[in-house]
């Protein structure tokens, strides 16, 4: 039977070559000294499950994060932080941008091994959902499709796989105030070689795809972008149309 592969992004090489000797017997362990690294691995090995520092050279461990929760490839990787700070904050922050645990080093190395198994039972249990309903629009993520319904009429919308990215992005982030350097970061990842000029254009195609729901990706001055709820913008066009 093959041992589960872990991914262990830190920054000390000594506590790399701890944690390693501790969970080596059980798990298959691969190691990045900076999320750079870390990514690149991400992208051409299966990992079942992700350790990570938050305090990594250059690109910090919730920038990491966020950038691995956009990847096409795979979204529910389990994370688990392994951060010194025992602060409620960065514990929160942590699970807000998509962490499934919070580990504080120096712990005991057994209760990160026992969390560890924890979220790799949730996995075997938890299928990843391959489809998601938000408002009218239904996502297919095997696919790669999404397709809303309009006045009873169900359409497939014609979108690149950047659009995709884009859109299934604001569908799990509703009604939150996103700025472009944040879009930068989760939709086009690691690879990226835009600027801001980019996230508003390819928005501009987007809306006009989305039609009679183009307004549902709202501008907003100074911040960026908010994705709204698409029951409260249907009961607000009603409204409107009742008042006028």
């Amino acid at each position: 039977m093959n041992k589960p592969k872990i991914l262990f992004v830190e920054d000390s090489k000594d506590l790399q070559e701890v944690v390693c000797s501790t969970l080596e017997n059980e798990y298959e362990m691969y190691t990045a000294l900076d999320a750079e690294t870390g990514l690149v691995m991400f992208q051409r090995t299966h990992f079942d499950l992700l350790i990570v520092d938050l305090g990594l050279p250059k690109m910090n461990g919730y920038k990491f994060c966020t950038t691995i929760r956009s990847q096409e490839k795979i979204t529910n990787v389990p994370i688990i932080i392994f951060s010194g700070s025992i602060d409620v904050e960065d514990k929160l922050m942590g699970f807000s941008i998509g962490a499934n645990d919070y580990f504080s080093k120096p712990g005991d190395l057994r209760e990160l091994r026992a969390r560890i198994q924890i979220q790799l039972k949730k996995i075997d249990h938890k299928p990843a959902p391959k489809e998601i309903e938000v408002g009218p629009f239904q996502l297919n993520l095997i696919a790669q499709s999404i397709c809303y319904t309009n006045d009873g009429v169900k359409k497939m919308l014609d979108l690149s796989s950047l659009e995709f990215r884009l859109l299934h992005f604001f569908l799990t982030h509703i009604d939150h105030v996103v700025s472009r350097e944040q879009l930068l970061d989760q939709v086009w990842g690691s690879s990226r070689h835009v600027n801001d000029r980019a996230v508003d254009a390819i928005i501009s195609k987007l809306r006009h795809k989305l039609d009679a729901h183009s307004g549902l990706i709202q501008s907003v001055h100074g911040s960026g972008y908010r994705f709204l709820n698409p029951e409260d913008y249907k009961h607000q066009k009603l409204n409107f149309k009742k008042v006028s």
